[in-house]
């Protein structure tokens, strides 16, 4: 435990702040303005760029998620600096290589957690979500909102479906309730997770 804080890691209170910041900020100025001009000029709002709703849901969804990942990575880090506080120059690098190859991915996520700090990530409680939420941020972070080629398989469409985000035309429909969806998800992880250190 960390003083007052209800949490064993730092890190997992300034993750859920920032998460309630994200879920509960409004989008008072829109979509930037250079977005809207080209979006206009060729053609392509909805189509290739979502529209302004989308976009601001978009980027909600995206930050959370990531949020999420950043808050694993910096405690996976924390974890294994606290281990080797006075590691000689080999231990630091190899330290350092740990830090880079558990933030890879996912997979390399749960890998790091279970090898390193005996962590089992599947035993934290809404882990089964995780690779929905994953491939939708995956589609945001690169398509656009729209399914990458590697995304384009049932297995993919069904795990973004069973996380409350349609799939249409090999686009994620992010609504307002797979934004909830999003942020319960997320706290309930991040907590649970704060749970098993």
């Amino acid at each position: 435990m960390n003083g007052s804080s209800p949490y064993r890691n730092i890190a997992t209170e300034h993750a859920l702040i920032a998460l309630v910041r994200t879920f509960r900020e409004g989008w008072s100025s829109g979509v930037p303005s250079a977005y809207r001009r080209v979006g206009r000029r060729i053609g392509m709002v909805g189509v290739l760029f979502p529209s302004e709703n989308e976009f601001h849901r978009h980027s909600k969804y995206l930050r959370m998620v990531s949020i999420v990942e950043a808050c694993l990575d910096t405690v996976g880090s924390s974890l294994l600096r606290e281990d080797y506080p006075s590691a000689p120059d080999l231990y630091r690098k190899l330290i350092d290589e740990a830090e880079v190859t558990s933030s890879r991915g996912w997979p390399d996520r749960r890998k790091a957690f279970k090898h390193y700090h005996g962590i089992d990530l599947s035993t934290v409680p809404r882990h089964g979500d995780l690779d929905g939420v994953s491939d939708v941020r995956n589609a945001i972070a690169h398509g656009l909102g729209v399914l990458t080629p590697r995304q384009r398989t049932a297995s993919v469409r069904r795990r973004i479906e069973s996380v409350d985000v349609p799939v249409r035309d090999n686009r994620v429909i992010v609504a307002d309730n797979s934004i909830s969806f999003c942020y319960e998800f997320s706290r309930e992880f991040i907590i649970g997770f704060d749970k098993n250190l």
